[in-house]
């Protein structure tokens, strides 16, 4: 996300916890609690701000961000779906360069060096750490009140348990709780 985006309200936001749709069975589409969570408690801080869309099905969110890509993209990170959520990213960034993605959960080792290979060699802007409701609202929040891009958003004093690059270190830096 650079200078050149530009907020047209509402913030349109879509999340994402994607599930491999090539397995059999439907043991695994279980409700995607964790996104729409996210999308409740943002929604509920920021109200008609924003209009956030969540999904389960990749093929879904790619028409959906091919239709009107959003301003940001949220995916979880988990062990099962990490290498396809990645691609979700990359294909926002190809779709709306300018594009915030941000992604979130357990699959990571939160250590400098893996999230400086993760953040520096994906599409992946902002890597939550920790519960992602007050988080993401916040970096919702900060894009609402002006913020332009990621330096300037991670800056903002509401946001926090985040990790994101240091552009002139090119080093993972997290900003705590």
């Amino acid at each position: 996300m650079n200078s050149s985006f530009t907020l047209q309200s509402p913030l349109r936001i879509m999340l994402i916890d994607p599930v491999h749709t090539f397995i059999k069975g439907r043991d695994n589409w279980m409700i995607p609690l964790n996104v729409l969570s996210i999308a409740a408690y943002t929604n509920k801080l920021l109200g008609g701000r924003v209009d956030i869309r969540c999904f389960k099905f990749p093929d879904q969110l790619l028409a959906a961000m091919e239709n009107e890509p959003p301003h940001i993209l949220g995916t979880s990170n988990y062990i099962w779906n990490h290498e396809l959520s990645l691609a979700l990213l990359h294909r926002g960034k190809e779709l709306s360069p300018d594009m915030l993605t941000v992604m979130g959960g357990p699959n990571i080792s939160e250590t400098e060096d893996a999230m400086t290979e993760l953040l520096a060699e994906s599409a992946c802007d902002i890597h939550v750490h920790g519960p992602g409701e007050h988080p993401f609202a916040m970096i919702a929040n900060s894009v609402l009140m002006g913020a332009v891009g990621v330096q300037e958003i991670c800056r903002q004093d509401e946001v926090h348990s985040i990790w994101h690059l240091d552009p002139d270190s090119g080093r993972a830096v997290v900003k705590p709780t």
